[in-house]
């Protein structure tokens, strides 16, 4: 028969009263708090360029800390808002993670704060932790969920499935180049390739079926560390947004039961410790002028404790969530709300669907190419014809990206990769990139047969190319492409 369930997701013939059932969610709040600071805190190791520079790189990690300590709903509201404040005011061609975070930023933090001013007046902090959980939990989970499709539909295209340039087979190369007894090329570059699309494809199905959480969650997180051997330094911050995320999918029986031992406290309290000192000889570096030529080194110190850490981390977790289930396996048999809550609930859950499947299928519909989820998948729609096996070129609706031109040469570095790889590049993209380029910078390219020469700074040589208002300079970013659409290299 099946179980009934309350509207706060319990099953009703639960012998949990009222107050035990806010303590489990304060427990979950907490949980749910700290695996995001701790994300957060990877991203500061990752993205130590911008994310320690400025005052609210400052107030950003002192908060992530303080929420690691104290995981209170009006501290973590702060660090909430200023990490919005943090990657909205360096908004340009942030990683994926980074953008698909700051959406969940702004639902977290817009559905706490109502849960703080309705509760206010006659309820208490435990009241203000569950009903932001109940709240939160299903959109987050819907949310994952459509993150993971468009990770696993931009991969269907024939430049993935070429072993040569396979952004699977390549990772794994570049990985066995790290580790000497990694297996890699024949029969394990196809491995790679196929085995990705299907840990993908299947990891928030078995996260959302209840018998099988326990199957999804190990593989989840075995997967996401072994991408995370991977030298790029994006790829283990990650994979600590992804270890947060899958947190939502943990009700909260699991987390009232789970109880760390006084050994275990006492290695985490260390930990942070060892945290704090790391990240202030980090902010020590970055500010002090005298320190600042010393900022690569930093850099690459803080990259080494995020790499290595985020793989203990994702070990501890998975050994930890292993043992417990085991142990309790009932406890992960109910979600946070039940059917009828969720649909109550639709109103918010909706809109933010919407919103995550058109930066999906930006790149299909004509828009930008990327900021669209699309990491590591050989995906190219520009030039008119793109490699993608289900969606045809047809489907754009603008001309963004069928209006490329050829850079012959370049003084700015970055537009002279793209010449010496004989690429070719959106117009509109090409236009941002000269006029951010510094001043004196000469660029000369071809465009419809003919050949053009701007110097940035030099507004008369730059009315060949199409204005860009305010809006069009922090939205439309593209990728260069070469002349086949089955050898595109991987690409983040």
């Amino acid at each position: 028969m099946a179980t009934d369930f309350g509207s706060d997701g319990f099953p009703a013939t639960s012998e949990l009263q009222q107050p035990e059932k806010q303590t489990a969610y304060t427990q979950q709040f907490d949980w749910l708090c700290r695996s995001w600071a701790i994300a957060g805190i990877f991203h500061f190791m990752t993205f130590h360029d911008w994310r320690w520079q400025g005052l609210s790189g400052v107030i950003l990690i002192c908060l992530a800390m303080a929420v690691l300590l104290r995981p209170k709903p009006a501290l973590f509201a702060l660090f909430l808002a200023v990490d919005i404040f943090a990657v909205g005011s360096h908004m340009g061609p942030v990683p994926n993670h980074i953008l698909f975070s700051l959406v969940m930023n702004i639902v977290m933090l817009g559905v706490l704060i109502v849960a703080m001013v309705r509760e206010k007046r006659h309820a208490t902090a435990d009241d203000v932790r569950s009903r932001w959980v109940i709240t939160v939990a299903p959109i987050m989970r819907m949310a994952v969920s459509i993150l993971y499709f468009f990770t696993v539909f931009h991969k269907v295209n024939t430049a993935y499935f070429n072993p040569d340039v396979s952004c699977a087979s390549t990772m794994l190369h570049e990985i066995g180049l790290m580790y000497p007894l990694m297996p890699t090329g024949g029969v394990f570059d196809h491995f790679a390739i196929y085995g990705t699309l299907l840990v993908e494809a299947f990891i928030p199905i078995l996260m959302l079926i209840p018998r099988t959480r326990l199957v999804g969650g190990v593989l989840a997180l075995g997967f996401h560390a072994m991408l995370s051997l991977h030298p790029f330094p994006g790829i283990y911050s990650f994979t600590a947004t992804i270890v947060s995320l899958l947190s939502w999918f943990i009700p909260a029986g699991f987390v009232t039961t789970f109880r760390p031992t006084a050994v275990a406290r006492k290695m985490l309290l260390a930990i942070w410790f060892l945290c704090c000192g790391v990240i202030a000889l980090a902010l020590l570096i970055g500010f002090v002028p005298a320190l600042r030529g010393n900022l690569p080194t930093a850099g690459s110190i803080g990259f080494g404790i995020g790499y290595y850490g985020l793989l203990i981390y994702a070990v501890a977790i998975s050994v930890v969530y292993v043992q417990h289930a085991w142990r309790h396996p009932k406890d992960l048999a109910v979600f946070n709300a039940s059917p009828d809550s969720l649909t109550q609930r639709l109103w918010l859950a909706c809109p933010l669907c919407a919103i995550l499947t058109l930066i999906g299928l930006q790149p299909y519909l004509g828009l930008r190419t990327r900021m669209c989820f699309s990491m590591f998948s050989n995906l190219q729609t520009e030039g008119g014809v793109g490699n993608h096996l289900l969606v045809p070129a047809s489907m754009q609706q603008t001309r963004w990206q069928q209006e490329l031109v050829s850079v012959t040469t370049s003084t700015d570095p970055g537009i002279a990769k793209i010449a010496e790889h004989q690429h070719r590049i959106p117009i509109l993209e090409l236009a941002r990139r000269i006029r951010e380029s510094r001043a004196g910078y000469v660029t000369v390219f071809n465009y419809q047969n003919n050949s053009f020469k701007c110097v940035s700074g030099d507004d008369a040589s730059l009315k060949v190319l199409p204005d860009l208002n305010a809006f069009q300079r922090r939205y439309l970013y593209f990728r260069s492409v070469g002349p086949d659409p089955s050898t595109v290299p991987c690409q983040w």
